[in-house]
């Protein structure tokens, strides 16, 4: 269920740098997109939250069972304008 994935509580405790900011997905452009939005201090320690939410059995076993059906990943990293409240 894109609403609410089982594995995602698991991802979010197992690094306690990351805070994720939105998830939820859209029907305009490409359809069906899901969006997790994470705010990190650094690209560094977003780095380092990927590899410690791999080695979590919950999120791992949510990925699993939802990569047959994806046809896209995209990673893209973004910086908060100075005017942002994630500032």
């Amino acid at each position: 269920d894109v609403d609410k994935p089982k594995g995602l509580p698991h991802k979010v405790a197992a690094d306690s740098n990351s805070k994720l900011v939105y998830f939820g997905f859209i029907d305009v452009g490409m359809l069906n997109t899901v969006i997790e939005l994470w705010r990190y201090p650094s690209l560094a320690a977003s780095i380092k939250a990927r590899e410690s939410a791999r080695k979590v059995a919950e999120w791992k076993d949510c990925i699993n069972s939802v990569t047959p059906n994806v046809q896209h990943f995209r990673t893209t990293a973004l910086h908060p304008t100075s005017f942002s409240p994630l500032r």
